[in-house]
């Protein structure tokens, strides 16, 4: 059942008190890391993209070929 943003934020808010430590020590953590990932992808991965079906009969998805 979807629940708008601001019943969200009520319903967690009091919880914020409580986490607001924890998230401080990730930060800590994270600033004093040697190497830090982060995937800000937004497209699905390519293989499975190809392999799903196509929306338009007349198209046909093959999958991505190696490059040697």
């Amino acid at each position: 059942m979807p629940l708008p943003a601001s019943t969200q934020r009520e319903l967690l808010e009091p919880l914020s008190e409580l986490a607001q430590p924890i998230f401080e020590a990730l930060v800590v953590q994270a600033a004093n890391a040697p190497l830090l990932h982060h995937n800000d992808t937004t497209m699905r991965i390519l293989d499975l993209w190809l392999r799903r079906q196509p929306r338009c009969p007349n198209i046909r998805a093959e999958p991505a070929k190696k490059i040697r």
